[in-house]
C-alpha cells in the first residue's frame, strides 16, 4: 500500500475525486520554538480527509485551497490546485492564481447559508523541514507569498498556511502554521470539529474602521441598489475577500439570495404550484432513501424533517447519495443529508433528530410531527412503521410507506390520507398478523444488498406520490396526477422479471382474461410484460382495524387530532 501511494502523482488528482485517494494516517508537530496561536487550527473531518487524500497522498510541493465560513476561522472546504501542482518546479509549489482567484469569487457568490471565504493555503515540504520558507523573490517562498496575500487582501487578520511533510507516506505530518498581519508567525495545534466549533474569524481592524468611514461617507448612496454595487466595486471587496456581513453590502446579499431562489423554481413552474414553497415533510430513516430526499429538495418545499439513528458505513455508499468522506467519520446519516441538501438547495430549512423514533415518547414524536404536510416512511423497521401510522392517522397527517425488498427486486409503497383512504394497517394486513405470529422483530425488512438503479426506481415512484398528495387540489402537474391516482393508495414495482410477488400479482389480474379464442394473458405478457413497472391498487379498509376503522371514507375525524394513543399496534 505504501509503495502504491509513492507512485501516485498530481495527475491522479486531476480526473477523480480526491474522496477517491487513499487517505494516510497524520500526527501534528508541535514547533514550540514559536509562539503560539491564540486559537487552535480547525478542519472539519471531511476537509481533513481531503487534504490528506490528495497533498498528503502525493509526492512533495503540491498545493490546495482552503475555504471556510464568513464567520468562523477554519478549513471546511479543500480544493485541491491540480494545474499549480503540476506547473511547479521540482521543489517548488507555485499556486496557479488564475484558478485560485476564481474559486475565492465562486464562493464569495454563492447564496449566503453557503458562502465562504479563503482562509489560507495547504501545501507540502521535502523532506522533515516543515518551517515555511524565506522570500526568493515577489511571492515566492511561502512568507513572500502571504506577504503578497495580506497586500492583495485587506480584510484579513489571519493566514492559515499548513505545511505537510512526509507526504505519500503512512504517516503524514502536519506543520499548522498561522500567519498574523502584524505579529507576524505562529504555530497552532489541530483539531478536527464541526464548523460552528470553529474558533470565531477576526477581521484586519484597521480595515473595518476604514469601511466604517466608507459607510458614513457613502450615506445615501448605500440605499441606491446601482450606485452601491458602483461603490462596493470601487473598493474591490470582491477580490479584498469580504463580501457578506458589511454594512454596505448586507442589502445586496440579501437581494441575491432571492434572486436565486426565485431562479430555483423557475423551471418547476406548472409541475408543482407556487404554494408547494410552503409545504414542509418529515421523512423517517434516511438510508436507501436519501437520494429521494435530495430530489425531494430540488423541489424547493419549505422544510425537511430528517430523523434517523445510524452512521454512514462504507458498505451504505453502493446505493446511497452519501459520500465516502462521511463513511470514513462515520457521520450521522441526518447530519451528512443535511449537509448535502445544503449544497442541493441551500434554500431549503433542514431539521435533524439522530434518534430513533421508537424511543421517543409520545409528546416528542408529536412535536417532531407538528405542522409538517406530509410523513415519509422509509424505515425498515415494522415497530416505526406501526408507530408511523397510528401517529399520522390521528394527528391527520398524510403518510408514504416505502418498503424495498430482497436484492431491490421489487418494492411496496402504501399510501395514506386519513379519512379519505385505509391506512398502513389495512393495506398490509397480511404483515401485522405475521408480526401477531411471529413478532414485530421478524418484520423487519433487512438491510439486502440491491442496486443503486432498483432502489431509486422504487423510491423515485414513491417521490412522485408524495408530491402528488402535497399538491392535491392544486392545478398543477403534480396535483392532477393525484386526482389520476384515485384511492389506489397500494403500489406494487416490480424492478425484476423473477420478482415473485409482482408476478403472482401479473397472473391474478391476468388470469380474468379469457383463454378463447386465444390466450390474452400470455400474449399481454410475452408481448409487454418485462420489468420496471407499477401496478396500482385500491386497499381495503378493515371495519374493527384498531387505528383507521372508526373513521368514514372521505371524512377526516377530529376526535384523534392532535393526541396520541399507541394502542393498536
Amino acid at each position: 500500500m505504501c509503495e502504491r501511494i509513492r507512485r501516485r502523482t498530481w495527475r491522479d488528482c486531476r480526473d477523480e475525486p480526491a474522496s477517491a485517494l487513499h487517505a494516510p494516517g497524520w500526527r501534528a508537530e508541535e514547533h514550540p520554538e514559536f509562539p503560539r496561536a491564540p486559537f487552535d487550527m480547525c478542519f472539519t473531518p471531511e476537509a481533513l480527509l481531503e487534504t490528506l487524500g490528495t497533498v498528503g497522498a502525493l509526492p512533495p510541493e503540491s498545493g490546495a485551497k482552503g475555504f471556510g465560513p464568513m464567520d468562523r476561522l477554519g478549513f471546511d472546504r479543500i480544493e485541491f490546485d491540480v494545474r499549480g501542482s503540476a506547473d511547479g518546479g521540482v521543489g517548488v509549489y507555485r499556486p496557479n492564481v488564475d484558478w485560485g482567484n476564481e474559486r475565492c469569487r465562486y464562493h464569495l457568490s454563492v447564496p449566503k447559508a453557503v458562502k465562504r471565504v479563503w482562509t489560507g493555503d495547504i501545501h507540502s515540504h521535502p523532506g522533515s523541514e516543515g518551517v515555511p520558507s524565506g522570500g526568493v523573490g515577489p511571492a515566492m517562498g511561502d512568507l513572500a507569498y502571504v506577504e503578497e496575500v495580506f497586500a492583495m487582501n485587506e480584510a484579513m487578520l489571519y493566514f492559515l498556511i499548513p505545511i505537510l511533510t512526509a507526504t505519500g507516506t503512512d504517516e503524514v505530518v502536519i506543520h499548522p502554521w498561522v500567519c498574523h498581519r502584524e505579529s507576524g508567525l505562529m504555530i497552532a495545534t489541530v483539531r478536527v470539529v464541526e464548523r460552528e466549533q470553529f474558533p470565531v474569524r477576526e477581521f484586519n481592524p484597521v480595515w473595518l474602521a476604514s469601511q466604517r468611514k466608507t459607510v458614513i461617507a457613502l450615506g445615501d448612496v448605500v440605499e441606491n441598489g446601482s450606485q452601491r454595487e458602483e461603490a462596493a466595486a470601487s473598493h474591490d471587496w470582491e477580490h479584498k475577500g469580504v463580501r457578506a456581513g458589511l454594512e454596505t453590502r448586507e442589502m445586496e446579499d440579501e437581494t441575491v439570495d432571492q434572486m436565486h431562489r426565485r431562479r430555483y423554481r423557475l423551471r418547476l413552474d406548472g409541475i408543482v404550484s407556487p404554494e408547494f414553497s410552503g409545504k414542509s415533510a418529515s421523512v423517517v430513516g434516511v438510508g436507501a432513501g436519501s437520494c429521494a430526499v435530495e430530489k425531494l429538495a430540488r423541489f424547493s418545499l419549505r422544510q425537511i424533517r430528517l430523523c434517523d439513528f445510524d452512521r454512514v458505513e462504507i458498505e451504505n455508499l453502493s446505493r446511497t447519495c452519501f459520500t465516502y468522506p462521511d463513511a470514513c467519520a462515520r457521520r450521522l446519516k441526518v447530519d451528512a443529508m443535511r449537509d448535502r441538501l445544503s449544497w442541493v438547495n441551500p434554500f431549503v430549512d433542514v431539521v435533524t433528530y439522530p434518534t430513533n423514533i421508537t424511543s421517543l415518547s409520545d409528546d416528542a414524536v408529536a412535536s417532531m410531527f407538528e405542522g409538517v404536510d406530509l410523513v415519509v416512511a422509509g424505515t425498515d423497521s415494522f415497530a416505526a412503521q406501526a408507530l408511523i401510522n397510528k401517529l399520522t392517522y390521528d394527528l391527520s397527517i398524510p403518510t408514504v410507506f416505502v418498503g424495498i425488498h430482497a436484492d431491490a427486486a421489487g418494492g411496496r409503497i402504501v399510501w395514506t390520507v386519513p379519512g379519505m383512504t385505509p391506512c398502513y394497517r389495512c393495506v398490509a394486513h397480511d404483515r401485522f398478523e405475521a408480526a401477531k405470529r411471529l413478532g414485530k422483530k421478524a418484520l423487519d425488512l433487512p438491510a439486502a444488498r440491491g442496486s443503486l438503479v432498483d432502489c431509486q426506481f422504487v423510491d423515485l415512484v414513491a417521490l412522485k406520490v408524495c408530491l402528488a398528495i402535497l399538491e392535491r387540489g392544486r392545478d398543477s402537474i403534480m396535483g392532477r396526477f393525484f386526482d389520476h391516482m384515485g384511492l389506489r393508495n397500494e403500489i406494487v414495482v416490480r424492478c425484476d422479471p423473477t420478482y415473485e410477488w409482482g408476478n403472482r400479482l401479473w397472473d391474478a389480474i391476468l388470469g380474468d382474461l379469457p383463454t378463447t379464442p386465444k390466450d390474452f394473458a400470455r400474449e399481454i405478457r410475452d408481448a409487454g410484460l418485462f420489468a420496471m413497472d407499477t401496478l396500482w391498487m385500491r386497499g381495503t379498509r378493515f371495519p374493527d382495524c384498531p387505528v383507521c376503522g372508526r373513521r368514514k371514507t372521505g371524512q377526516v375525524g377530529s376526535e384523534g387530532k392532535g393526541q396520541v394513543d399507541r394502542r393498536g399496534h
